[in-house]
Protein backbone atom coordinates (compact mmCIF):
# COMPACT_ATOMS: atom_id res chain seq x y z
CA UNK A 1 0.00 0.00 0.00
CA UNK A 2 1.61 3.41 -0.92
CA UNK A 3 0.02 6.68 0.52
CA UNK A 4 2.65 8.66 -1.58
CA UNK A 5 -0.70 10.31 -3.38
CA UNK A 6 -1.49 11.64 -0.47
CA UNK A 7 1.39 13.57 -0.39
CA UNK A 8 1.56 17.26 -0.75
CA UNK A 9 2.09 20.67 0.69
CA UNK A 10 0.64 23.13 3.02
CA UNK A 11 -1.28 19.83 4.73
CA UNK A 12 0.78 19.77 7.88
CA UNK A 13 -1.84 20.17 11.04
CA UNK A 14 -1.54 22.56 13.45
CA UNK A 15 -4.37 24.29 15.63
CA UNK A 16 -4.35 27.99 16.58
CA UNK A 17 -6.12 28.96 19.99
CA UNK A 18 -7.10 32.68 21.03
CA UNK A 19 -7.38 34.24 24.41
CA UNK A 20 -9.63 36.68 24.25
CA UNK A 21 -9.34 38.41 27.37
CA UNK A 22 -5.83 38.09 26.95
CA UNK A 23 -4.92 39.31 23.86
CA UNK A 24 -2.71 36.07 23.00
CA UNK A 25 -2.28 33.38 20.46
CA UNK A 26 -0.89 29.94 21.53
CA UNK A 27 -0.03 27.35 18.29
CA UNK A 28 0.23 23.83 18.16
CA UNK A 29 2.20 22.13 15.45
CA UNK A 30 1.93 18.80 14.29
CA UNK A 31 4.20 16.13 12.29
CA UNK A 32 3.60 12.17 11.81
CA UNK A 33 6.96 10.58 13.30
CA UNK A 34 7.40 9.41 9.80
CA UNK A 35 6.63 12.88 7.74
CA UNK A 36 10.09 14.42 6.04
CA UNK A 37 11.31 17.56 7.01
CA UNK A 38 12.61 17.67 3.67
CA UNK A 39 10.27 17.80 0.53
CA UNK A 40 10.12 19.24 -2.93
CA UNK A 41 7.24 21.28 -4.00
CA UNK A 42 4.73 18.68 -4.33
CA UNK A 43 4.74 17.91 -0.86
CA UNK A 44 7.26 14.12 -1.43
CA UNK A 45 10.24 13.57 0.87
CA UNK A 46 13.77 14.09 -1.29
CA UNK A 47 14.87 12.98 1.93
CA UNK A 48 14.17 9.30 4.18
CA UNK A 49 12.92 10.57 7.54
CA UNK A 50 16.13 8.79 9.25
CA UNK A 51 18.93 11.52 7.08
CA UNK A 52 16.78 14.24 8.62
CA UNK A 53 17.27 14.14 12.08
CA UNK A 54 20.02 16.55 12.33
CA UNK A 55 20.95 17.64 9.01
CA UNK A 56 19.20 20.22 7.20
CA UNK A 57 18.19 19.43 3.82
CA UNK A 58 19.79 20.33 0.65
CA UNK A 59 19.97 24.07 -0.25
CA UNK A 60 19.37 24.66 3.28
CA UNK A 61 21.52 26.58 6.46
CA UNK A 62 21.29 25.63 9.95
CA UNK A 63 19.64 28.64 11.73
Amino acid sequence: MTIKKDDGIWQDGGILIHFKEEQRWIAIFLAFQSQSWCTDDAGHAVKPVKNTDFEPCSGQQDK
